[in-house]
């Protein structure tokens, strides 16, 4: 069991729903929309990828021929394959199979789905965190956190911070652990900073992760 949050700390605008209502019945049903896609695509676990980031795009066209409005939904996925040889029309009808019963309940007219993949997970701090909220249960050791943070700068980042802290059968941990490698700007928004909060609740207790993934400079010189 699990608890996320996500932050960009930098510059760039937050490119996760991109929506527009011009009045108050569009609004609510257009968040509507976002929320039940959102949490669908949160729960869905599959098994040979692991969706990194997705975006939600909801536009309205008017049909002049017949008539009618259509609620365009647009879905775009980033993904991480575990094996080389997934094919995209399967993760897209993964995909489509978990988002159509809201088609009809949401009035949804077409729901399309773009995949994107990416080669270098570890840059990604959702992935930093939640892999390492898998690897509790087998009690992770402190060198594989700091291959962790090594793989970022290995893979093209900037930096890395990787902090654990929590609570074991209901008390406190006596200490914070941290693994820094690199260089991580907190003073300034010109760098693409992203930072990753994730609960692992386990058996012996709570333990939070915070992750900071630095991916260099927003600005081209």
């Amino acid at each position: 069991m699990a608890y996320s949050f996500l932050n960009n700390l930098c510059m760039k605008t937050n490119e996760n729903s991109s929506w527009f209502a011009s009045n108050k019945h569009l609004y609510k049903k257009y968040l509507t929309i976002d929320l039940f896609i959102r949490s669908a695509l949160l729960k869905f676990k599959p098994g040979n990828y692991y969706i990194l980031k997705f975006s939600i795009e909801i536009l309205k066209q008017n049909e002049v021929q017949k008539g009618e409005i259509n609620n365009i939904v647009n879905v775009h996925v980033i993904c991480y394959k575990k094996f080389r040889n997934i094919d995209v029309l399967v993760i897209k009808k993964d995909i489509l199979n978990i988002l159509k019963k809201y088609k009809s309940k949401l009035d949804i007219s077409y729901i399309n789905v773009y995949i994107q993949f990416a080669n270098n997970p570890y840059l990604y701090s959702e992935y930093i965190a939640k892999y390492i909220s898998s690897e509790m249960s087998r009690r992770i050791g402190q060198r594989k956190l700091v291959f962790i943070a090594e793989s970022c700068i290995i893979n093209g980042g900037v930096g890395c911070i990787i902090q654990i802290k929590g609570r074991v059968n209901g008390y406190g941990m006596t200490r914070k652990y941290s693994v820094t490698r690199g260089y991580i700007s907190r003073n300034t928004l010109k760098n693409d900073v992203e930072m990753y909060r994730h609960t692992h609740v386990g058996k012996s207790g709570t333990v939070g992760i915070k992750v900071f993934v630095n991916r260099g400079s927003l600005i081209k010189k």
